[in-house]
């Protein structure tokens, strides 16, 4: 499954991919799919109550099985991103606010925090420096950023 995701990662940095292309992956997502629970059967165990347990294998079937639409965005869009390590990065801040302070002092204050974040983020993205924007938005010169 490993290799499928990084294959067709590649496929969509090559440019478009064809509809038999997108099928035939698609088709190989579900086979292996299969697979995986085929060799990772639920063994149910007398006597317990509740819901069973899982294995970590069985977890990570079910995951890819039910958010198939989300895992396979990329294949669909090329403009999403094949990992969310960007906005993990750009959570990261606020939990560590968090984690410090306990809490915002207001939702105004975090209102706040949150708009300045997404800033600063987006000029990080856009190649621009961070001191450089601040000290032009002080000085009432702001930065224009590029159009897409």
């Amino acid at each position: 499954m490993f290799q499928l995701l990084l294959d067709m990662k590649l496929q969509v940095e090559q440019g478009a991919v064809s509809l038999a292309a997108r099928q035939q992956a698609e088709a190989e997502y579900t086979r292996l799919l299969q697979l995986g629970w085929d060799s990772n059967p639920q063994v149910l165990s007398s006597g317990q109550r509740g819901r069973k347990r899982r294995s970590p294998p069985q977890n990570v079937l079910r995951r890819l099985s039910d958010y198939r639409d989300q895992v396979l965005a990329f294949w669909q869009h090329p403009r999403v991103p094949f990992d969310n390590n960007q906005a993990e990065r750009d959570l990261r801040m606020i939990k560590v606010r968090q984690k410090i302070s306990g809490t915002f002092r207001s939702l105004h204050g975090a209102h706040l925090f949150c708009n300045l974040r997404s800033c600063l983020s987006t000029l990080h993205k856009q190649g621009i420096r961070i001191f450089d924007a601040l000290s032009s938005a002080f000085a009432n010169r702001p930065i224009l950023l590029p159009t897409p």
